[in-house]
């Protein structure tokens, strides 16, 4: 054990041990040492026995498996004598770059998977643009290596990220509309709304409360007053009729209701009596004629009297 934790009991070791590491498809995993038995540390190596100190891998390359130099290989960078993978999301074709500025960014509407990479693949559905960054929400996109994703269009949102299919998009219900971020509103107080609505202007009063502009909260109807759903001004109620407050329609006072009710009753009896009357004079006057003819017939049928008789 203390032959093998000396440094020259391990360059002894691995000198004894490397045809069998060759054959097994193996390498030495440091870049040599120096005379002295210093070991390189990692990216460094020693030329020679004549050599004094550890020499770094020029830019671009690394210290391989066997202990040389070897230019970096494509999807990498070299940095400070280490090849480093390109990051997700860039990629270079090139053997011995340096520099992180080596890799290229990938152009809108595709990207890399995975780190150390040399071309760059399309998005996937529901991702796009720079990064292929997942569709927001009041978005989707169908289609791969999008640079850009599709709105729902107006009145309609959907909550999901990264949707793939339009299906994903549903109309905002009533009382709420489209905001320019892709998501449902509720109208504001005391207003409301038709289904798929796209903007606050479409929120209007609801019944009994009026609202002077569009997309305003909306006010009480005073008393006296109607406001049918939509206005902007409330309107007097005509001679006769009283609201009160929050009121749609202009109805009858309770006792103006009752008076009215008396006399639509009198009115619909007389008119029942002039119905009976009208028909009761029609049907007398079909009759007489038929009663008119058998008086006379009976007259005409009966013998004359004699002037002994009148006598």
């Amino acid at each position: 054990m203390t032959y093998l934790a000396t440094p020259a009991g391990r360059r002894a070791t691995m000198r004894a041990l490397c045809p069998i590491l060759l054959l097994m498809g193996l390498r030495e995993a440091g870049g040599g040492s120096l005379p002295n038995g210093t070991v390189c540390p990692p990216g460094q190596y020693a030329s020679g026995p004549a050599q004094t100190a550890c020499q770094a891998c020029p830019a671009g390359q690394s210290l391989s498996d066997a202990g040389a130099c070897a230019p970096c290989r494509p999807g990498a960078f070299g940095q400070a004598a280490v090849c480093v993978a390109c990051a997700a999301g860039t990629y270079a074709t090139g053997q011995g770059m340096v520099g992180a500025r080596s890799c290229r960014p990938c152009p809108a509407g595709r990207t890399t998977f995975t780190p150390g990479a040399t071309v760059c693949f399309p998005c996937l559905e529901g991702t796009a643009g720079v990064g292929c960054a997942a569709c927001p929400g009041g978005t989707y996109q169908t289609a791969m290596g999008a640079t850009g994703c599709q709105a729902c269009g107006a009145g309609r949102y959907s909550t999901a990220v990264g949707a793939t299919s339009s299906l994903a998009c549903v109309s905002c219900p009533v009382g709420m509309y489209m905001s320019g971020a892709g998501a449902c509103l509720a109208c504001p107080q005391f207003t409301t709304s038709p289904a798929a609505s796209s903007a606050p202007a479409e929120c209007r009063s609801q019944a009994g409360y009026f609202a002077r502009r569009a997309g305003e909260a909306a006010q009480v109807c005073p008393a006296d007053h109607f406001c049918p759903m939509g206005t902007t001004q409330p309107a007097p109620c005509p001679p006769g009729l009283r609201a009160p407050a929050g009121a749609s329609i202009c109805t009858m006072p309770p006792r103006d209701i009752l008076l009215y009710e008396v006399i639509m009753l009198v009115l619909w009896w007389a008119l029942l009596v002039l119905a009976v009357a009208y028909f009761a004079h029609q049907r007398l006057h079909e009759s007489f004629p038929r009663v008119a003819t058998v008086i006379r017939v009976a007259i005409s049928t009966e013998k004359a009297p004699t002037a002994v008789e009148l006598e």
